[in-house]
């Protein structure tokens, strides 16, 4: 039964891509990708008696089926993603991610992006998930955040502003960049090039898209 579903699944997924009304460029994780998110939306969908022998947080072909199967079941866009309606309709509006995640994602958010909108508070806060989603990047937020290997990677990790309260907004666009919405996509770098020193990010990196006075890289 379960390999009829990834058959299925796979098919589908597919010609959802394919088709001109598909949303596959929607924010959420995606097949293939790994992430707590995803260990935690397995073991939900587990609770809720569908059969997955993916790796925890791995979003394999098992975990594919099994969120098309829900999607279907509860009536949603079927579009392989675990997408915020998913999340929703799977979680209610309890958070996605642990304590210590939010905690430190609401600390960089707010140290590096206080001044900026709540679209340039998101778009960091994604900027730093990518690096954990990353095989380049150490695998959890606070050990992105306090990254040497190629130097410092965050500023306020040396000025000490880490240490900072975040206030409510910053902590808003950590759990919602937890939860899935990403307005930058891959990118794992950003900058501001009016108050920047060094400039190795632009000279190297592709650009993306720039929000507010932060620049963001792939």
């Amino acid at each position: 039964m379960m390999k009829k579903l990834i058959t299925c699944a796979i098919s589908l997924i597919f010609a959802l891509c394919f088709t001109a009304n598909a949303s596959c460029a929607q924010y959420g994780e995606k097949l293939g990708a790994k992430s707590k998110t995803i260990s935690n939306v397995q073991t939900e969908l587990e609770n809720k008696g569908y059969e997955i022998k993916d790796e925890k947080g791995f979003f394999g072909l098992e975990t594919l089926a099994a969120i098309i199967a829900f999607q279907q079941k509860a009536s949603l866009e079927i579009s392989g993603i675990i997408d915020i309606p998913t999340k929703e309709l799977l979680f209610g509006n309890e958070y996605m991610g642990t304590e210590d995640e939010l905690y430190w994602l609401s600390k960089i958010v707010h140290a590096e992006s206080c001044g900026e909108s709540y679209e340039g508070k998101l778009a960091v806060a994604n900027c730093v998930l990518n690096r954990v989603k990353s095989d380049e990047y150490p695998d959890s937020i606070k050990e992105v955040i306090f990254d040497t290997k190629y130097g410092v990677q965050y500023q306020p990790t040396l000025n000490g502003s880490i240490h900072q309260t975040p206030d409510d907004n910053c902590t808003s666009a950590a759990k919602d960049a937890l939860g899935g919405n990403n307005p930058i996509g891959d990118c794992l770098f950003f900058f501001n090039p009016a108050t920047a020193n060094n400039f190795w990010i632009s000279q190297n990196r592709e650009f993306y898209t720039a929000i507010g006075n932060h620049h963001f890289y792939l």
